[in-house]
């Protein structure tokens, strides 16, 4: 079932991929790792940010200790700023696909700062059946939806540094759980930023936390190279 699951991962990636891709050239414009929880993490975990020369699709490539995806797709370069994207991975050896979307629109200027307002939407549909920790056996619950479906969405106000947050997720048979939470970025270079996040796991009652540090390149990295030419509880609240 693991090598038929990763097969069809696979698959589902490069139907994602190829069409967005054949003609196109991509740059990698960041690069990040980091350890903790947060609402679609849980321990280290790392990714890479890509997107095409012309700067209209774009994509995130995210490896964690049990669980992987990617998502490409058409970037919004307008007043609102954001991206569309497929996105299919695996979660503790079941497959799932779903749309991806991120949307975010500058609301003011204050003490020269910007304030923003974001959402993020993300449903998705796991298609070999439940992760190892939702299954009946191991958690003793049977989930009463038939389609097998985790959902997280997230509201966020951003001025400068500092990002305010809440979010709802329901995955599997969990009840939903309200996320509200907090981050910090901080830039140590010109390329290089910090990020510190606090999120309150109403569910479990406690607090997740999370930091990072990502690299973003001025000019991006592989530029002249077409994508064509190579890619128990407590409960992990990832998927």
């Amino acid at each position: 079932m693991r090598n038929a699951t990763r097969l069809l991962v696979a698959v589902l990636m490069s139907l994602i991929i190829m069409p967005f891709t054949a003609r196109a050239q991509v740059r990698i414009s960041a690069v990040g790792v980091g350890s903790g929880q947060d609402p679609i993490s849980s321990g280290i975990s790392a990714f890479a940010r890509f997107e095409t020369l012309d700067s209209t699709k774009y994509g995130e490539l995210v490896f964690q200790q049990e669980q992987a995806w990617i998502t490409f797709g058409p970037a919004l370069k307008g007043k609102i700023k954001g991206f569309v994207n497929a996105s299919v991975g695996h979660f503790q050896g079941e497959a799932w696909v779903g749309p991806y979307a991120v949307f975010s629109v500058p609301l003011a200027t204050v003490a020269g700062k910007e304030l923003s307002l974001g959402t993020l939407q993300w449903p998705v549909f796991f298609l070999t059946g439940e992760p190892r920790d939702w299954k009946t056996a191991n958690d003793g619950v049977r989930n009463p939806e038939n389609l097998k479906i985790g959902y997280l969405g997230l509201i966020s106000v951003t001025w400068g540094p500092v990002t305010v947050s809440h979010g709802w997720l329901n995955f599997m048979d969990d009840p939903w759980n309200k996320l509200p939470g907090a981050s910090l970025t901080i830039p140590i270079t010109g390329e290089v930023t910090t990020t510190s996040s606090f999120t309150w796991d109403s569910n479990a009652g406690r607090a997740l936390l999370f930091m990072g540090a990502s690299w973003s390149p001025r000019r991006g990295l592989g530029s002249d190279v077409g994508w064509r030419r190579g890619l128990a509880r407590p409960r992990r609240f990832s998927f």
